[in-house]
């Protein structure tokens, strides 16, 4: 099993940045690998919830598979994921730091198939990966969110 963890700190405050986190058409404007997300089960996003979605990894389309596995707005959300050989769970951690967000991602995953690279060749693209994945995710907070300023 490969393990990765990354985080940022984003400037605004963590129900904006969960709302955004957790909003799965929003998906493919900050996950480098998501070309289109769609939930497949009825109601709210809950623990439960399941979404398809079209991925494009190493050049190659791909379906995937998620499940919520916990929701707790707006501090936890984790998934469950297959897609193709590769299966695991994915944890975000949302923390309020002084009207800012610690987002905290870590992710498991197991890949079937003997033709790959090494797990620490994989762990370090999936850590370059997921670690532009939210600093995507802070440049679009924070462009769409403007601070609020005080006047005096």
């Amino acid at each position: 099993m490969i393990q990765v963890e990354v985080s940022t700190r984003i400037q605004r405050p963590v129900d904006a940045v969960f709302a955004i986190l957790a909003d799965i058409d929003r998906l493919p404007e900050w996950v480098g690998s998501v070309v289109a997300s769609e939930k497949t089960s009825s109601g709210p996003v809950a623990v439960g919830t399941t979404i398809r979605q079209d991925l494009k990894i190493v050049g190659r389309r791909q379906e995937g598979w998620v499940e919520v596995t916990n929701y707790d707005p707006p501090h936890r959300l984790e998934q469950r994921f297959t897609t193709g050989p590769v299966h695991g769970t994915m944890r975000y951690s949302l923390t309020a730091l002084d009207g800012a967000t610690k987002v905290l991602q870590e992710v498991e995953a197991e890949f079937g198939g003997s033709l790959r690279p090494p797990d620490s060749i994989v762990a370090s693209v999936m850590k370059s990966e997921f670690q532009a994945d939210l600093d995507r995710l802070k440049l679009l907070i924070e462009k769409e969110m403007p601070r609020a300023t005080g006047s005096g």
